[in-house]
């Protein structure tokens, strides 16, 4: 099992979804259409994401190096094929009885989905409609620096190497990737098996003491009609400070 975290738009005074929005359409899209999107490297959030190291003792390689091109023209050629790569980025399930899992879950509610003015949603990847283009998946390697490349001796499953390796202050994503050759194919199908609403909505402690539950019910009942006949459950926080979820519709 496997979640994304999205935050939704906002109107100025926080209590009201603005499901016009870029990112709230993105999860109705999500939640309509049952797939993710896979996007190119320069479109994520860490400028130094998916860089890599270069070891100076193989400048001098040239013996491997056919064509006799420089290393800028090979490094040209390097970032094209990077380009070419279409990334979904999706984390393990956390475990909720785990105490070091639920720091890193709050994380990502703090980080991907609006400070908690978001949504999880839960799902398993569907493998009944995989894309006509091969697509590989991968567990995210976390290393301190970058992963090094030998850049006169490479090929593709090189490339794909460098995109699933990351600095180790992302650990908390728990991270998979998913890798994809052809832009036509760049939509990822999924099994959505739950939605959890954030906890950003509560203005009290627990959400049966204050005008928050109205908020989250409504909240609950557009993305139901966003699922339409799709039996999936729409879930929330017990209280604010509470990491148990209950069954809302």
């Amino acid at each position: 099992m496997f979640c994304k975290f999205r935050g939704f738009d906002l109107y100025a005074n926080r209590n009201e979804v603005k499901f016009r929005g870029k990112n709230s359409k993105r999860i109705k899209e999500i939640l309509e259409k049952e797939v993710l999107y896979a996007a190119e490297f320069y479109k994520f959030n860490d400028i130094l994401d998916c860089a890599f190291g270069v070891d100076d003792s193989i400048k001098s390689e040239n013996e491997s190096n056919k064509e006799n091109k420089s290393n800028k023209e090979i490094l040209g050629i390097i970032y094209n094929e990077k380009t070419k790569k279409y990334i979904c980025s999706v984390s393990r399930c956390y475990n909720e009885n785990c105490n070091e899992d639920r720091i890193k879950e709050h994380l990502m509610w703090a980080h991907y989905a609006n400070n908690h003015y978001g949504v999880r949603i839960d799902f398993e990847l569907n493998t009944n409609k995989k894309p006509e283009a091969e697509y590989f998946m991968y567990d995210v390697t976390y290393i301190d620096g970058f992963k090094c490349l030998n850049i006169h001796k490479y090929d593709s499953s090189d490339i794909n190497t460098i995109l699933v390796h990351k600095h180790k202050i992302w650990e908390y994503e728990n991270e998979y990737r998913i890798i994809v050759d052809d832009e036509e194919y760049n939509k990822i199908p999924i099994i959505i098996k739950r939605v959890v609403i954030g906890r950003g909505f509560y203005k009290n402690k627990t959400l049966e003491t204050n005008d928050g539950k109205n908020i989250i019910c409504s909240i609950a009942k557009q993305l139901k009609s966003f699922l339409k006949d799709k039996s999936v459950k729409i879930y929330y926080y017990e209280s604010r400070y509470s990491d148990k979820i209950i069954e809302l519709l």
